[in-house]
């Protein structure tokens, strides 16, 4: 799937970029002295914006200012913390190992805090490195003192490890005191024992939690659940890994005494997604309906109302619709995951994602669904989602399939793809992070459009005014009029107001008055004038043209 969704810039990043910009320029001509905490914030500003994907050199800017920084001024824990949490979150976890490195050699190394510690433990856990998480969760527990700790037990034995660390190897610096981890350090070591598939470990840890006062909270269980069904670590023998009932008695656990914690949507998606993975379609429905009937439902307290939690409520219910989907299709329940889709898609709450439609359309083609796969294809073009090169490539693959059998749908497929293609939002789309449209992409669409169009067999006036929509989506007059010849020359099919509508849009993007002139005339001989779109981009011709005189 593409990740065609970035953060949200907040205000304070917008506001505060410029103050960033005057301390990178005062830091390269080093003609005055600019404070530690000053240009922390302007790293903090630069990462955030670089991770958030809202500035593309933003991450390298702030790693240009640590080594400026580093000339005048000495680093702090903070600036360490701030560049490689951002360095995880870009998933650039060998840069986070390598500042971390910086960070050990200094001389003298600041000393860090459980957070900064919590930071590389999670560089490991997104490595699927548990061995080295427990290293550190150890390594924590030996800063600790005896009398700050709420065990009688010697500090060297709080660990639920307790792996003896070697003499010249340490991850954290000598001068480090009462790093205690935290809620978030066990949660993150059970993350990277989940994406180790190592279930039985995560069950381990959640005693030591317990054996160490540490109440573990709704994640600490949604990540235990995640790890039934991923495939295991080598060294794991745990008879419970792909048994869904280790899943749902952990979902009955996290509610009972003594946690009493109430299920969320995450929680829910992955026990759906434990169903899919086990080839268990029943238990995936059963569980969406337990969702439903807790109020994540049409009309259920969870997912409406003006609670600041509701958007990210909206979000986890289609993400576990999304995954029955997908447990359905796996299990080749196709009529059923067809259903869901267009309950979702009827839902004034919830709607499918390019997620849904992609595991859907995936599953359609497989079991040639083709019809329901172009009501899918024809669903994401109305809902302004991208569809993934997969799918283009699966429908033009369909396409070429039908027309050799001469089956009427293919032509219908080939409009489609014409359609999305030079439709402005798709276009935008997959631009992905670029801010601005530029000639080459324009062309580079278009010939893709031409290239379809060429593979369809008799197309008709349908066919024609998509391809001239896309030349007037760049402006393309020279190709645009060709199209009209061509349609002309078939003898069979007339130009109607919708090719005169994408003529003349063809002449306001490229600016010819000429052109613009000569076509109303063929437009008031068919009578297409009082034709809303004609009249608009005739308006706008008039008026452009005078600016453009």
């Amino acid at each position: 799937m593409h990740n065609n969704h970035r953060r949200p810039t907040s205000t304070s990043q917008k506001s505060d970029l410029p103050v960033a910009l005057k301390v990178e320029q005062r830091l390269r001509l080093g003609n005055e002295k600019v404070s530690t905490r000053q240009i922390n914030g302007a790293i903090k500003v630069f990462a955030d914006l670089g991770a958030s994907g809202h500035m593309d050199d933003g991450f390298r800017r702030s790693l240009r200012l640590f080594r400026l920084m580093r000339k005048t001024n000495t680093p702090t824990a903070v600036t360490y913390s701030t560049l490689m949490s951002r360095a995880v979150r870009m998933r650039k976890n060998e840069v986070a190992f390598r500042l971390w490195g910086i960070m050990l050699r200094s001389d003298p190394p600041p000393p860090v805090d459980t957070r900064s510690a919590n930071i590389l433990m999670n560089a490991f856990a997104k490595e699927s490195d548990p061995s080295s998480c427990r290293l550190l969760l150890d390594e924590m527990w030996r800063t600790v003192p005896v009398s700050s700790s709420s065990s009688s037990s010697s500090s060297s034995t709080l660990s639920p490890f307790s792996i003896p660390l070697a003499t010249n190897f340490t991850m954290l610096p000598p001068n480090t005191t009462n790093c205690a981890p935290n809620i978030v350090t066990y949660n993150t070591l059970i993350d990277g024992l989940m994406r180790a598939g190592d279930l039985e470990g995560g069950l381990r840890v959640l005693e030591g939690m317990t054996e160490n006062y540490i109440k573990p909270d709704i994640t600490t269980f949604t990540t235990l659940i995640s790890t039934v069904g991923v495939p295991r670590s080598e060294t794991s023998t745990f008879y419970g890994s792909n048994d869904p009932d280790v899943a749902f008695q952990l979902f009955e656990r996290l509610q009972a005494p003594p946690y009493n914690l109430s299920p969320n949507g995450k929680t829910y998606c992955a026990l759906i997604n434990v169903c899919s993975r086990v080839r268990r379609p029943d238990l995936a429905l059963r569980t969406l309906r337990i969702m439903t009937n807790k109020g994540w439902g049409e009309g259920g307290s969870k997912v409406t109302g003006r609670s600041k939690y509701v958007n990210q409520n909206i979000k986890d219910a289609v993400g576990a619709w999304t995954a029955t989907i997908d447990a359905c299709g796996k299990s080749d329940r196709v009529d059923t995951a067809m259903s869901l889709f267009n309950n979702m898609v009827s839902s004034s709450v919830i709607s499918p994602n390019e997620i849904t439609c992609s595991c859907l359309f995936d599953v359609l083609l497989k079991n040639d669904k083709i019809s329901d796969a172009l009501d899918v294809f024809k669903y994401m073009k109305n809902a302004k989602l991208q569809p993934t090169d997969y799918m283009y490539t699966g429908m033009l693959s369909v396409a070429s399939r039908m027309l050799e059998k001469k089956e009427e749908i293919s032509k219908e497929i080939y409009v489609e793809l014409m359609s999305l293609f030079s439709s402005k939002e798709s276009a935008r789309n997959r631009r992905y992070s670029r801010l601005h449209s530029n000639n080459k992409d324009d062309q580079d669409v278009l010939m893709s459009v031409f290239l379809i169009f060429y593979s369809i067999d008799n197309p008709d006036l349908v066919c024609y005014n998509t391809l001239l929509s896309a030349c007037a989506r760049v402006g393309d007059v020279e190709r645009s009029l060709q199209v009209l010849e061509r349609i002309k020359d078939t003898g069979e099919l007339v130009p109607n107001a919708k090719t005169y509508a994408e003529l003349l849009k063809c002449a306001f993007v490229a600016k010819d008055k000429n052109l613009s002139d000569s076509l109303w005339e063929d437009v008031e001989e068919m009578s297409f004038t009082k034709h809303p779109k004609i009249m608009r981009y005739r308006v706008a011709l008039l008026e452009g043209g005078r600016k453009w005189d």
